[in-house]
C-alpha cells in the first residue's frame, strides 16, 4: 500500500480521460484495448479503462505513451483507509466536549444532506438501522473488509441509539458511495476511478459536505474531480493521511481547496501517525474515539479518519444554513475564527490552524 510513494496502483489498467475518438485509436495501436466507459455528467468527465498488454505493466506503458505525446492517460492508483480500533477504555464525551458540540440536541441536522466516500455501512446495527441512509456500490470485491470502517464513520456523523449514543448530526441524510471493498488479504481499497465514480454520484445527490476518511498518491483522474468540484464550492473535507510525520503528502487531502483535518488526542496531543505538512488545514479528535460496536459495547478508534466527520458535520450544517450560498474561503474563515490554537502560535504544519470547533454558528444545528 501507499507508503509515502504512488507505487500502489493496478498494474493491468490505465485510465483515459474525455478520450477523443482518434486518440482512442491511437492506444489500441499500442495494444492497449478499451474495456469500459463510464459517463460522469456532474464532473465533467468520461473515463475510460484500458487493458494494458498481457505482460506489461500499466506504469511502463504509460510512460511510454507519454513520450508519444499521448496525454489524459493515467494510472488507476489504488487508496487505502485512514484509521484503525482497539477496545479499550476512553472518555466517551471527550471528543463532544473538545470541539464544543451540542450534544443535548437528538434533532441536530435536520435536513442536512452528508455525503461520504468509503466502505460499507452496516444499516442493520442499531445505531443506524432508523437513520436515513442511502448507499450506492461503486466497488468491485467483498465488503467485510471495509464495512466496519465505513459503519462507524456512518455512526459518528449521524448515528443514534436511544440514550446509548449519538452521533453528531442524527438527524441529517447521510448519502454512502461505496468505493472500498477487501481485497484477497482482507485490506481494503479503492481504486481513483471508484473514488471519482462515487464523487460524481454524490453531487448529483446535492450534497452539502463530503466526508473523505482516507488517502493514497496524487491522481490525475482524482485531481480533475476534486478541481472541479472545488470549483463549485462544495467541501471537501479529507482525512490527513496516517503516514507519520515524515509521510509524503496524503491525497486527496493535500490537493488545493480540500479541507485537511489531522487528529488529537483528549490532552491535544497529535496522533502518533499523523502526518505533518503545509497542507493541514484544521485538528480534531481522532484518538480513542468512542464508537459502538456491538450490543451496549463500545470501540474506542484513532486515526484522521476519524478526526474527518467532526470538521464535515460543522461545515455541513454551516453550509445548510446559509442556504448553501457559502463560498469556500468564507467556510474557512468561520472555521478560523472559532478554533482553539495549538501548537506554535498561528497555522503550523501539525496542527494546522488549530482545534476545530463549534461557534455560534453550529449552536442551532437542526432546531
Amino acid at each position: 500500500m501507499f507508503v509515502g510513494d504512488a507505487s500502489s496502483y493496478d498494474a493491468s489498467t490505465l485510465l483515459a480521460v474525455n478520450a477523443t475518438p482518434a486518440t482512442l485509436k491511437a492506444l489500441r495501436r499500442q495494444g492497449l484495448q478499451k474495456s469500459t466507459s463510464y459517463r460522469l455528467p456532474r464532473l465533467g468527465m468520461t473515463v475510460t479503462t484500458l487493458q494494458v498488454p498481457a505482460g506489461e505493466d500499466s506504469n511502463n506503458v504509460l510512460a511510454r505513451l507519454h513520450k508519444q505525446g499521448l496525454s489524459g492517460i493515467m494510472l488507476n492508483h489504488y487508496y487505502q483507509l485512514d484509521g484503525t480500533g482497539v477496545r479499550q477504555h476512553a472518555d466517551r464525551e471527550y471528543p463532544y466536549s473538545m470541539v464544543r458540540w451540542p450534544v443535548s440536541s437528538p434533532s441536530c441536522g435536520r435536513g442536512v444532506r452528508i455525503g461520504m466516500v468509503d466502505g460499507s455501512v452496516d444499516v442493520r446495527v442499531p445505531t443506524l438501522a432508523h437513520q436515513r441512509i442511502r448507499q450506492k456500490r461503486f466497488a468491485g470485491g467483498k465488503e467485510k473488509g471495509a464495512m466496519e470502517h465505513g459503519t462507524a464513520i456512518a455512526e459518528l456523523l449521524v448515528g443514534c441509539h436511544g440514550g446509548r449514543f449519538c452521533g453528531l448530526m442524527p438527524e441529517a441524510r447521510l448519502f454512502t458511495a461505496v468505493a472500498f471493498a477487501g481485497s484477497k488479504d482482507n485490506d481494503p481499497k479503492a481504486t481513483a476511478l471508484a473514488i471519482v465514480r462515487s464523487l460524481d454520484w454524490l453531487l448529483a445527490a446535492r450534497v452539502e459536505a463530503i466526508n473523505l476518511s482516507f488517502s493514497g498518491p496524487d491522481n490525475g483522474v482524482l485531481k480533475m474531480a476534486i478541481h472541479r468540484i472545488v470549483s463549485r464550492n462544495i467541501p471537501l473535507v479529507a482525512a490527513a493521511g496516517n503516514y507519520g510525520r515524515r509521510g509524503a503528502p496524503a491525497y486527496p487531502a493535500a490537493y488545493p481547496g480540500v479541507i485537511a483535518v489531522t487528529a488529537v488526542d483528549r490532552f491535544h496531543r497529535p496522533f502518533a501517525d499523523a502526518n505533518q505538512g503545509d497542507y493541514i488545514d484544521f485538528a480534531a479528535p481522532g484518538v480513542r474515539v468512542p464508537v459502538p460496536c456491538g450490543r451496549d459495547k463500545m470501540c474506542y478508534k484513532s486515526g484522521t479518519s476519524f478526526a474527518a466527520p467532526y470538521c464535515t458535520a460543522l461545515v455541513a450544517g454551516i453550509r445548510h444554513r446559509w442556504r448553501r450560498k457559502a463560498s469556500l474561503p468564507r467556510l474557512m474563515a468561520v472555521l478560523e475564527k472559532n478554533v482553539q490554537d495549538l501548537g506554535v502560535p498561528g497555522k503550523d504544519p501539525v496542527f494546522g490552524r488549530g482545534l476545530v470547533r463549534c461557534g455560534r454558528e453550529c449552536r442551532a444545528f437542526g432546531r
